[in-house]
């Protein structure tokens, strides 16, 4: 017959190793959903910067499409760039915060948003 003490410990050990080991995973994935969010927005400030190069080299009947490519792209580039500032809010990816690039909202006319200034 097994020792109560040495069943309790073992019980013990397995559930710590598994609790260990659900945390390695979590931050492992944490860190993965980080570099999926990485790349995201580097390809589409990659593409946004591709499609205003085309919209300036665009003429006549042409204007219309690159203009529509560039807000496209402007869109999927605050879209991933929220998902990355979310990210850098939550647990565990938020130890990898300092892998997102920066926040940086295209607004539709063309440059940075910035927060509004609010004066007492």
């Amino acid at each position: 017959m097994i020792d109560p003490v040495t069943l309790t410990f073992t019980i013990v050990g397995a559930a710590v190793a598994v609790i260990v080991l659900a945390l390695v995973v979590w931050i492992v994935l944490g860190a993965r959903k980080v570099g999926r969010a990485v790349t995201e927005i580097e390809r589409s400030r990659a593409a946004l910067a591709t499609a205003r190069t085309q919209r300036d080299a665009a003429t006549g009947t042409e204007v219309a499409a690159a203009e529509d490519a560039v807000q496209a792209a402007r869109r999927a580039s605050n879209a991933a760039t929220r998902e990355g500032e979310a990210l850098r809010r939550r647990f565990p990816t938020s130890m990898f915060a300092g892998r997102i690039p920066a926040a940086a909202y295209e607004e539709s006319g063309g440059g940075t948003a910035e927060p509004p200034r609010i004066a007492f």
